[in-house]
């Protein structure tokens, strides 16, 4: 997965604002406008939603790793029960 740098952002956007100044110092179509500010538009959506994902992206990791250490405690702990209850049964198998 290749992540999208906030400098190509800025990159696309300077020269998506480029091409919007030319076209109204050239007098171009308004079309042309218009699909410069659905582009920018397009741009920003697309850079938020790429935000947002991978904020929840890390909270997923977090939400793992939380439940990974949960585990590796409740193994612990599991181990810890089973030796115990070896030696209490060794001991009663002795009186």
């Amino acid at each position: 997965m290749q992540a999208i740098q906030r400098s190509q952002y800025n990159h696309l956007q300077k020269n998506l604002q480029k091409l919007k100044d030319e076209s109204e110092v050239f007098k171009l179509p308004v079309d042309h406008l218009k699909i410069i500010v659905q582009q920018e538009v397009n741009l920003y959506k697309l850079y938020r939603n790429y935000q947002e994902a991978l904020l929840n992206i890390a909270l997923l990791i977090k939400q793992y790793n939380n439940e990974h250490q949960s585990i590796r405690r409740l193994q612990h702990i599991h181990k810890k029960y089973q030796k115990r209850s070896c030696i209490t049964g060794a001991v009663k198998e002795m009186t």
